[in-house]
């Protein structure tokens, strides 16, 4: 199990949940001290690093751990920016308002928004994060990306996907029919709603110059 940090990105501690090493030798990664070269690490790929002679086993827990950063990041926490959220401009500048917001500047000129908004998915209590980027000239919806999620693993996962992005890529800053992809429907209409509520705010709070 790796233990992450979603404030500065960093892996916090690991732990082996089973093992069948050879006592002695691979069952080191059991020391305290294996666990102490993950804390503290950017959620980045790590390079193996082998520890105490304990070669096929540290190599074993270094890719384990790389795994989950690659989920870290796919599926539970992603960052946008004007490039992966389908943007033009040279700069992004968080503005006050009901909703955590960010301008997009070209040559100091608004030319687009990314707000980022919630709504409950499969689970009650866990809503999902998402974000919304708007192009204002065109007054379309440029890509949606969700931040965080707690949906069932390869049922409501599937609202990570390319393809559900796609859904909502260059349409209408208009209230969106809420459809269901894949079969994950409640999780589908969770993200609906929450871009709905992004359009919402930015037709009737960004384009009217409010914040």
């Amino acid at each position: 199990a790796v233990c992450f940090d979603t404030s500065t990105h960093q892996i916090t501690n690991i732990l082996i949940l089973e093992q069948n090493e050879t006592p002695g030798m691979g069952d080191v990664i059991l020391d305290e001290e294996f666990a102490m070269l993950f804390q503290g690490k950017d959620a980045e790929a790590l390079t193996t690093e082998v520890y105490s002679g304990a070669s096929e086993s540290s190599k074993g827990v270094f890719k384990a751990v790389n795994k989950a950063i690659e989920y870290y990041h796919h599926a539970l926490v992603k960052e946008p920016s004007i490039d992966n959220m389908r943007l033009t401009g040279d700069e992004l500048v968080e503005m006050d308002g009901d909703y955590k917001t960010l301008q997009v500047l070209t040559g100091g000129e608004v030319t687009g928004y990314i707000v980022f908004t919630s709504n409950p998915g499969y689970y009650a209590d866990q809503p999902i994060e998402v974000a919304v980027s708007f192009d204002v000239a065109s007054k379309e919806v440029k890509n949606i990306m969700v931040i965080k999620q707690n949906e069932t693993s390869g049922i409501g996962t599937v609202i990570t996907e390319d393809g559900f992005a796609e859904l909502f890529q260059d349409e209408a800053a208009e209230e969106m029919a809420v459809q269901v992809y894949s079969g994950a429907s409640d999780s589908s209409r969770g993200v609906f709603r929450a871009v709905n509520k992004a359009i919402l705010y930015f037709n009737e709070v960004l384009l009217e110059g409010g914040n």
